[in-house]
């Protein structure tokens, strides 16, 4: 294989595009994939820790400077919290970002087990996050306890009396009133 220097090529501010000669091998087509991939998976966590070293060592400064580079500070903040709950001896070259969104709300065992299986079974960050959203459910206590479940029904009936203009709410009045607190037959 012969050696071949990966740089964009830059025909105006407007495009960025790879420029590989034409008599460029597959072997070395293949490589140049995998190197482009492997640092398109670590750009995220490359600028998490540059956000979060600019926020420890300059404040509001960095996070200001960083909206003004990037333009996305939803996107960096979160990346620079993904950062922040995986430090780099936490992280797996193998998998990217989305993996680890996809665990970040677990308890940590629950997140390693997870993190290994992806890897082991070559799991997509969709496939881990079903399996992080089970392991949520299975592990989150009920949303309404069950003593509550009354007055839950009853602040559903509410809500949607609420949200109702009064022409439906004479309506639904009239039919409550006929029905004797029994099924309404609309």
């Amino acid at each position: 294989m012969t050696a071949i220097t990966i740089a964009p090529m830059v025909p105006s501010d407007q495009s960025v595009a790879l420029a590989l000669p034409p008599d460029t091998d597959l072997e070395t087509w293949r490589a140049i994939g995998q190197t482009i991939a492997a640092q398109h998976r670590n750009t995220g966590w490359l600028v998490g820790d540059w956000l979060n070293f600019g926020k420890a060592q300059f404040g509001n400064q960095a996070e200001m400077f960083a909206v003004e580079l990037l333009g996305e500070p939803k996107s960096a903040r979160q990346l620079a919290a993904l950062c922040s709950a995986f430090p780099s001896d936490r992280r797996n070259p193998a998998l990217s970002q989305q993996h680890y969104l996809a665990v970040r709300d677990l308890p940590a065992p629950d997140r390693e087990r997870l993190l290994s299986q992806a890897e082991a079974e070559r799991l997509t960050p969709r496939d881990l996050k079903y399996r992080a959203a089970a392991r949520k459910a299975e592990i989150a206590p009920p949303l309404i306890p069950e003593a509550d479940l009354d007055y839950a029904e009853l602040m559903a009936i509410v809500r949607a009396w609420n949200r109702a203009s009064s022409g439906p709410r004479r309506e639904f009045a009239e039919l409550m009133s006929e029905s004797d607190y029994g099924i309404i037959e609309a």
